[in-house]
């Protein structure tokens, strides 16, 4: 009986009775012998890869091992090496255990054109760790049974992982009927780490009939169709998922690959689903027609359309071609909650990108919050309906981070949508216009004007509203009566006052809402540059005249100098700058402070008789002051002030 060395004996004999002992369970190569894995542990290896390319050979080899496999309750290895196959290896037995040595060593290659790979489903089955492909090339899309994996029966509480199907028609395919018999579903599996290259049709077809798919569990799955280096198409959805309930999807992600006109990239029938970071990249959708990167559809029933939340949605890289209407969202009928969106670098030729798209009839809303882009199109909602009951719930729209609101640049109308009691509003009042620069005596300097002030801001936070209730909303113009600058005068002069803003402001009824902004002061005037003369005042926030506090326009100097202080922090106008002396140039006027960009002082260049520069007028709808005019050089004149930028009202729900 084969043994050990023994510690001290055996001298001269070690070798032999090593070998000896070894050879129990070893082939002279080393490898273990089949028969001592299945005996020792339960496990038994697959015959290695015959090369029979026919197919032939492989299959038969294979399947006899499957039936081993199952009437002696034990797990399987198939060695690495590529087999050929010319049927379907049905592996739908209960209790199944299969492992490949990796999805680039263990390769099961069909030879058959029009056929599947391999049919699974069962209870408690666990295959991993292989590569399902077709000899010849792609499958066209003509061989409808060319699934490489086929759900031909219906699985529980089963795992199929670190696999590569490639080549097929289909990668995935639940089938709406086989041989077991009607309503194939799956239920409480999981499927992790699976590549999905390659498919004529689609990538995943999991259409479930007669009872819903429930529970299962989809990990690091990555459809992607550029298996040659170039993006295909297919005539089908890359991935379509029907009659599902209650799955959870970690990482998906659909890349390089063209969209066939009239579909969708990823289409769901599903209930109570969640898509934990949903990634599309290098996607080219079709050029004409509607199509969408996730499509929504079920049944006008209660409880009968599509309920899914998605974490981490990215859209990067896509195509979107002249001719389309694109969406992220296109719904017939579903509720969607988006946490988290981004869309990045898409090449967007289309007239527009919306972020849903409604059907005719649809019903269902969509909630999405964190929405970032830096695309240069980005829409919010393409017929949308209706908030009626039997229509839409509500469409909460989120235009930063974290606020969702509806942004008025003008006056009009609020109307509170359907389930909102409370909101929050901001309202910014007109920034006030720059005072006028004034001019120098002949021996003297002048100042340039002041900046206007920043309109005041309201914030006005749980403001109880009504369902349906009208707000009117009023918003600031742009105050565009500014301070003269002063006509030249040997004496010298003083220019003329900036104009106070416009107010902002939002009112109702049942229940009652009166809110409004007053606008920034106007600047002061610059002064001629006499001894007791002052420089040019600063308008003040909300106010006209008071003490300097946050909002206000910058200071005009004398001499030359640049105009003082940027203004507050919700940006006030910059002052002008001060005339020169015979021979000095004048000084550019401060800029406007930070939450927007205020028009800049007004600057004054060059000697003798030349003339202050204008004020820099406020940007549009930032509340923020207007610049102040520059002062003129001796016997020239000085310069009016910059207008102030308009007001700004916005309404978001919060309740």
């Amino acid at each position: 009986m084969a043994r050990l060395p023994t510690i001290g004996g055996d001298n001269g004999n070690w070798g032999t009775v090593l070998n000896q002992f070894l050879d129990v369970s070893h082939n002279s190569d080393g490898t273990i012998q089949r028969n001592a894995l299945q005996t020792s542990y339960g496990i038994s290896a697959a015959p290695t890869a015959s090369g029979d390319a026919t197919g032939a050979t492989d299959y038969t080899n294979l399947t006899t091992w499957v039936a081993t496999l199952t009437s002696n309750n034990l797990q399987g290895i198939i060695p690495p090496g590529t087999y050929y196959i010319n049927q379907t290896l049905n592996w739908t037995a209960d209790n199944l255990i299969i492992r490949g040595s990796g999805k680039q060593s263990t390769i099961i290659s069909q030879v058959t054109t029009n056929t599947a790979i391999v049919t699974v489903g069962g209870q408690n089955q666990h295959i991993e760790g292989m590569q399902l492909t077709y000899k010849n090339g792609q499958e066209p899309s003509t061989s409808t049974s060319s699934d490489c994996l086929q759900f031909n029966k219906t699985a529980f509480m089963c795992v199929y992982k670190e696999l590569l199907l490639t080549l097929g028609s289909t990668g995935i395919n639940v089938l709406t009927s086989g041989f077991i018999g009607s309503g194939i579903a799956i239920f409480n599996c999981h499927l992790d780490t699976v590549e999905i290259d390659g498919f004529s049709i689609g990538a995943i077809a999991h259409i479930a009939t007669n009872e819903n798919s429930t529970g299962n569990v989809w990990d690091n799955i990555y459809v992607h169709n550029n298996y040659n280096g170039t993006a295909q198409s297919s005539t089908q959805a890359p991935v379509r998922i029907k009659n599902s309930d209650g799955d959870c999807w970690n990482q998906l992600n659909i890349e390089h690959l063209n969209i066939t006109t009239g579909q969708d990239a990823l289409i769901l029938n599903v209930a109570r689903t969640q898509i934990n970071s949903l990634h599309f990249e290098a996607v080219t959708l079709p050029s004409s027609g509607k199509s969408g990167f996730i499509r929504l559809f079920g049944s006008s029933g209660a409880d009968l359309h599509s309920e899914i939340i998605v974490g981490m949605l990215e859209l990067k890289n896509n195509t979107l071609p002249n001719g389309v209407t694109p969406s992220i969202f296109r719904i017939a009928y579903g509720n969607v909650i988006c946490m988290g969106a981004r869309t990045s670098t898409n090449t967007i030729n289309s007239a527009a990108f919306y972020k849903v798209d409604y059907d005719a009839s649809a019903l269902g809303y969509v909630e999405i919050s964190g929405f970032l882009t830096n695309d240069q199109t980005t829409a919010d909602v393409n017929n949308e309906p209706t908030p009626t009951a039997t229509r839409r719930v509500n469409d909460i729209w989120y235009s930063g981070p974290n606020a969702p609101m509806s942004v008025f640049t003008a006056n009009g109308t609020y109307t509170v949508p359907s389930g909102v009691t409370m909101v929050d509003i901001y309202i910014k009042g007109g920034g006030g216009s720059g005072g006028g620069g004034g001019a120098a005596a002949t021996s003297g300097t002048s100042v340039g004007g002041g900046g206007g002030g920043d309109g005041q801001l309201i914030l006005a936070k749980g403001v109880a509203v009504s369902a349906g209730q009208a707000l009117t909303v009023t918003v600031s113009a742009a105050q565009a009566t500014v301070g003269s600058g002063a006509s030249a005068n040997a004496a010298g002069a003083t220019g003329g006052f900036g104009t106070q803003g416009h107010p902002s402001s939002v009112t109702g009824s049942s229940p009652s809402v009166s809110l409004t902004a007053v606008g920034g002061g106007g600047g002061g005037p610059g002064s001629n540059g006499a001894a007791t003369a002052t420089a040019g005042e600063y308008g003040v926030n909300g106010q006209t005249s008071g003490s300097k506090q946050p909002g206000e326009g910058g200071i005009g100097t004398s001499s030359g100098g640049t105009g003082s202080g940027a203004g507050g922090s919700m940006g006030g106008g910059g002052g002008g700058g001060g005339g020169p002396a015979t021979t000095s140039l004048g000084g550019t006027g401060g800029i406007g402070g930070l939450a927007y960009t205020p028009g800049t002082g007004g600057s004054q260049g060059g000697s003798g008789t030349v003339n202050g520069t204008v004020g820099g007028n406020a940007d549009a709808n930032s509340g923020s002051g207007g610049g102040g005019g520059g002062g003129g050089a001796p016997t020239g004149n000085g310069a009016s002030g910059g207008q102030g930028g308009g007001g700004l009202v916005t309404i978001k729900p919060v309740g």
